[in-house]
């Protein structure tokens, strides 16, 4: 069984989007907004990915976010920061790459964690550790472009219509 991304967010409306981008793509995601909650889900789960959203609440977070760093191996830990705030987890040791700043674009992160997988099952003899399911079609490559077959929500597969359109008939 795969174990699910783990998502922290304080911020309810920022968690729920990047929850629902993962269920999108068929990729099983848990989100909490409690830190005491995420810290017994990564003591019970022991998850390969752990996404920590501190922005806007840097300092209430930073101490999750240093005993994650040694509990979560660096290629499995995402951190979505206010860029003023890279600096001070620079001094912690915690890589940049690791961190993401606003705009945050949940795909981008979604494609980082895509390439891990793909990474790690290409360089492992047990490729049933991740399932590759979700990792054919699920997200856009550049390549994606030239095929009419792109992975798009409803809203936007109609390339015909302006994006204003398209949200006034959403919205209808």
């Amino acid at each position: 069984m795969n174990k699910p991304v783990i998502i922290y967010s304080p911020e309810t409306i920022r968690g729920n989007i990047l929850l629902k981008t993962f269920k999108w793509y068929n990729i099983d995601a848990m989100l909490s907004s409690k830190i005491f909650e995420v810290q017994e889900i990564i003591k019970k789960i022991n998850p390969n990915f752990v996404i920590i959203d501190t922005v806007k609440y840097f300092l209430k977070v930073l101490p999750l976010v240093l005993s994650l760093k040694f509990k979560i191996p660096e290629q499995g830990l995402y951190i979505l920061v206010e860029l003023t705030d890279i600096p001070t987890l620079e001094s912690y040791d915690i890589n940049r790459k690791m961190c993401f700043t606003e705009p945050i674009d949940p795909e981008s992160i979604l494609y980082k964690i895509r390439q891990k997988i793909i990474n790690y099952n290409k360089y492992n003899d047990n490729s049933n550790v991740y399932d590759n399911s979700f990792l054919k079609d699920s997200i856009i490559n550049k390549n994606d472009f030239d095929n009419d077959k792109i992975n798009l929500p409803p809203l936007l597969i109609n390339k015909k219509t302006s994006i204003i359109q398209k949200i006034i008939n959403f919205i209808s």
